[in-house]
């Protein structure tokens, strides 16, 4: 797949094994804030584990199952956007992501997201994309509501983090939605 251009600085391209130690040093001096609701972060321990990690979602993407996408901000690696467990029959996925703290706040993830949402629905011809967020990460769920996604339904006890049993937030989208969503990337640039 080809790298998606959002503007002139942001932009989202196929994660490559090279990018292990990028990532990892990234993951590593986010820890903390990325353990609050993803629970990977504590099997992330090396480069190796990174290593790991970006061989299985090239194997997933050469399956057309998984499109795992760096986020660049002139041309620096700040995140990861993805498309999860795609199914071109019923034609849904999943959306997953996660940004460095230091770039939180500044529309970085709503416009990686709104690009990913609109190559899912033009180029890949998927009728839903679903959205799981914890139930109290408020950032992650003002990122699907300011695109437009609804909220489909609360799932209870949907993840164990470290201990901890987390509700999560089922939002979806399709097409129409995402087309009739009032989101204006020009209010969100970094």
């Amino acid at each position: 797949m080809e790298p998606i251009a959002i503007d002139a600085q942001l932009s989202l391209r196929p994660v490559a094994r090279d990018d292990a130690s990028t990532l990892f040093a990234l993951v590593e001096s986010n820890r903390l804030y990325l353990r609050q609701w993803l629970p990977w972060v504590d099997a992330t321990a090396s480069i190796d584990d990174m290593q790991g990690f970006l061989l299985s979602v090239t194997k997933d993407a050469d399956l057309g199952t998984d499109i795992t996408l760096a986020i660049t901000l002139d041309d620096k690696v700040v995140g990861i956007c993805s498309l999860n467990a795609i199914n071109t029959r019923p034609g849904q996925a999943r959306i997953g992501y996660w940004l460095a703290e230091n770039y939180c706040g500044s529309g970085i993830m709503t416009r990686s997201v709104n690009a990913l949402c609109h190559y899912g629905f033009a180029t890949l011809k998927l009728h839903t994309l679903v959205l799981c967020a914890a139930e109290h990460n408020q950032k992650s769920r003002a990122v699907a509501e300011r695109l437009g996604f609804h909220l489909s339904r609360k799932i209870m006890a949907a993840e164990d983090l470290y201990g901890e049993s987390i509700n999560h937030i089922r939002y979806t989208l399709n097409p129409t939605q995402h087309r009739q969503s009032t989101y204006d990337p020009r209010h969100y640039s970094a």
